[in-house]
């Protein structure tokens, strides 16, 4: 597996295995953190994004989780700290139920997990959304399908004023294998469940996010004993992008395992 799956190592100390979400790669994902890391880093790009180009008809959550711990393992980490971004969250989730020893903990930013937050309007709403933009995937352009996904997550300004940045071109670029990536919504919310009971777990959300996307977060955080919640300020659905909260997130887990 891991002949496919781009990945760097910068930095040292702690180890932090970083995993991105859709529309991105490592690169884009974690810049502040790959500019000054935390910790001893390893940052990978998704089969199908970034440097690791890969054509298939559909992708599944346990074979990105099975190719980032191999891809853990290759780099010689030993007890990492596991940290996904948005899918890649969910992708984080499931990495701690396929090796549960691993990980000295998660912190997990905004997994669009809909189906622990099923009774709230919000993340049904958006669940819905994006589910859509998804069915007429392959009706669209790349950019379309970029265009369609970021105004359901972000509404249409923030979707207009990412178009007009530097950013667009490489979302734009990363947009297709969207089309063919398992449903987060399809994964079961009883997962979470199933993590070790003792694994120290961060759960960051924007207070700009969407709020469905809040509401997954925050009904993460309530099924686990051993989370802590923090609320950045100032941010969407890029938590991350306040590397201060990041770090105060490591540090936290650092602090109890």
């Amino acid at each position: 597996m891991t002949d496919l799956i781009a990945r760097s190592i910068c930095g040292s100390g702690p180890e932090l295995a970083l995993i991105h979400g859709d529309f991105a790669n490592g690169a884009t994902t974690w810049p502040k953190q790959v500019a000054e890391p935390p910790g001893r880093l390893l940052v990978v790009d998704r089969r199908g994004y970034g440097s690791s180009r890969d054509e298939r008809p559909a992708y599944t959550i346990a074979e990105d989780a099975a190719d980032f711990l191999a891809a853990i393992r290759a780099s010689n980490m030993t007890r990492p700290i596991i940290c996904g971004h948005s899918y890649g969250g969910v992708v984080a989730i499931e990495a701690a139920r396929q090796a549960p020893d691993l990980p000295r903990g998660l912190v997990l930013i905004e997994p669009p997990l809909f189906a622990a937050a099923a009774s709230d309007p919000d993340a049904v709403a958006l669940a819905r959304e994006v589910e859509e933009v998804r069915r007429r995937a392959d009706a669209m352009s790349d950019e379309e399908l970029a265009i369609a996904f970021f105004t359901a997550l972000a509404g249409d300004e923030d979707a207009r004023r990412l178009r007009g940045g530097p950013r667009w071109a490489p979302v734009v670029a990363e947009a297709r294998r969207f089309a063919h990536s398992e449903p987060p919504g399809a994964y079961p919310a009883e997962a979470v469940d199933e993590l070790p009971r003792n694994l120290p777990v961060i759960v960051l959300s924007g207070d700009r996010s969407h709020p469905g996307l809040r509401a997954a977060a925050r009904a993460i955080h309530d099924r686990l004993r051993s989370s802590r919640f923090i609320e950045v300020a100032g941010v969407g659905h890029a938590a991350q992008a306040n590397a201060a909260a990041f770090v105060e997130a490591v540090r936290a887990i650092l602090a109890v395992s």
